[in-house]
């Protein structure tokens, strides 16, 4: 017999009305004048050979046999309720997992048995089902039992004085944990990080770096009413009390002894970060933190506890934070010019690049970064611009997407190209590279010039001018220089690129030296006048 899970619907006629290895779409296919069965649920007997239950077939019997295995498998059910007193004669049924005398008994009758009949067919089966199932329950009362037992001994009573936090009570592993909702305030002063409880191999991954915490505390001041934060970890040095809320057995308070030593093994930038925006005047002090603590006897696990979490850690593609954090001005204002330039089909959102295979052109991640290198402007600096001077930027990089892909050697077939032919291209040229890209943007930012020129006559105006006469003033090129690039041979067999796109293995050399090189011969195509920076860098490395 196939050791393939099957499921068959069949139909009143005897015939077999379709096959599912699921058995969800065989039990939606059932009804009035349908039924379904595993194969091999039943013996099938003389009745029917595996090979018959083939769509359309029809098998004579196959029906009856069904109702027939349905009827003999509920009185086994019936048995059982019957050995656990559960079918009622002086008293109504107090809920469903009990039957009247009077059901029971017409229940029989339907089934053309009489009590005798059915206490001699079915009292050996019912003990059979009944005592499986006891096993089971008796195992799952054994498992709370040991739960509790763990949880007692996890929250063994503390006489001192000790401090109360409001908890849910969890099991990881053979582990008790206690996930606590702690107050800004007391969260900075309880929680500390004491790096001289670390080992030495593991205080270089531990060291607290001050930028990383002022970026968490700017982000919660530049966001006091939409922030979110993860919740930390932490171990307790000391025996925790833990004390149930009325009709739980998990949810109450938790009691920590005040004399316990407490230690971050995760969270001590968040940590330090609360601490300078509670120090800058941020009204947090009636918000809170979620913190995960684990009773660790002499914090012998704590360092365990953080390797685990940082090596098991993993962190999200940064192409998808450019895609999903919109709170990010330049990101939002990125992903609108690469919808309004008709290019989010091609663009791969989801990986750092695109993987070999893609009919994807370019990662997210190089737009990014080509369009800071082509505007100059980081996150930071986006993020304090005017709105219309936003938008402005983005109209910019929507244009330059334009004329890059119009002008391009091939990029204008290729958005639409089906996957080979994208292939193909990236195989044999470098215009699906982000090195390109980057080198293109490079060039291009000389052809900014006029447009940040007007930028600052925008910010004159709105000082000094009537309101109707600012955006007027925002001047966004089109970029129709680039034209001359499409006389550009961008095949990687080119030697223009080599040793300075191409490096002599014949890969891609995405180094700012590879870009630089790269941007002075599409500024060469383009008979425009190159930078000082990148002609000197040009001549330090080709001559």
């Amino acid at each position: 017999m196939s050791t393939i899970e099957k499921y068959v619907v069949i139909n009143t006629n005897d015939e077999i009305v379709s096959t599912h290895r699921d058995y969800l779409i065989a039990s939606k296919k059932a009804g009035y004048k349908f039924a379904y069965f595993q194969v091999g649920q039943y013996d099938s007997g003389d009745v029917f050979a595996e090979t018959d239950l083939t769509k359309g077939n029809r098998v004579p019997g196959i029906w009856q046999w069904l109702e027939n295995n349905k009827i003999d498998e509920y009185c086994v059910e019936l048995m059982v309720m019957w050995l656990e007193k559960r079918v009622i004669s002086d008293r109504e049924p107090v809920d469903r997992s009990e039957m009247s005398i009077d059901a029971f008994t017409k229940r029989l009758t339907d089934y053309g048995l009489t009590v005798d009949e059915f206490i001699r067919k079915y009292t050996q089966r019912g003990n059979q089902l009944k005592a499986e199932r006891d096993e089971v329950s008796l195992k799952n009362a054994e498992q709370i039992a040991l739960q509790e037992a763990n949880l007692l001994a996890a929250t063994e009573h503390h006489a001192g004085a000790c401090f109360s936090l409001p908890a849910i009570a969890g099991k990881m592993g053979d582990s008790i944990y206690f996930t606590v909702q702690v107050p800004m305030p007391q969260f900075v002063r309880l929680f500390r990080f004491n790096e001289s409880d670390v080992p030495i191999e593991l205080r270089a991954q531990r060291e607290l770096k001050e930028k990383h915490a002022e970026s968490i505390s700017q982000y919660l001041q530049s966001r006091p009413s939409d922030y979110t934060l993860p919740a930390v970890t932490a171990s307790v040095s000391d025996a925790m009390q833990f004390e149930p809320a009325p009709g739980f057995t998990n949810v109450g308070t938790v009691r920590i002894p005040i004399d316990a030593q407490v230690i971050l093994n995760d969270g001590q930038h968040r940590r330090r970060g609360i601490e300078l925006a509670l120090e800058n005047g941020l009204p947090i002090k009636d918000q809170h933190i979620t913190v995960v603590i684990f009773y660790d006897k002499g914090l012998e696990r704590s360092q365990q506890i953080f390797a685990d979490i940082n090596n098991n850690a993993s962190k999200p593609q940064k192409a998808l934070s450019i895609l999903f954090d919109r709170r990010n001005a330049f990101n939002r204002n990125l992903i609108h010019a690469i919808k309004s330039a008709g290019l989010d089909k091609v663009v791969e959102f989801e990986k750092a690049s695109p993987g070999a295979k893609s009919r994807k052109l370019w990662g997210v991640t190089a737009l990014k970064k080509a369009t800071q290198t082509l505007s100059g402007l980081t996150d930071e600096k986006f993020e304090k611009l005017d709105p219309p001077v936003m938008s402005a930027y983005a109209e910019l990089f929507t244009a330059w997407f334009k004329s890059l892909v119009q002008h391009a050697p091939s990029l204008s077939g290729l958005v639409n190209a089906d996957p080979a032919t994208v292939i193909e291209a990236r195989k044999e040229t470098i215009v699906t590279h982000a090195a390109y890209l980057h080198a293109a943007a490079m060039a291009s930012k000389e052809l900014c010039e006029e447009f940040k020129q007007s930028i600052a006559d925008y910010e004159h105006a709105v000082l000094e001018l009537p309101e109707e006469s600012h955006l007027a003033l925002l001047k966004v090129p089109q970029f129709d220089e680039l034209s001359k690039l499409a006389l550009l041979d961008t095949s990687k067999s080119n030697p223009k690129w080599m040793n300075r796109l191409i490096k002599p293995d014949h890969t891609m050399n995405i180094t700012t030296s590879g870009i630089k090189l790269g941007a002075y011969v599409m500024l060469t195509a383009m008979d425009m006048q190159i930078p000082e920076a990148i002609e000197v860098h040009n001549n330090e490395m080709l001559n």
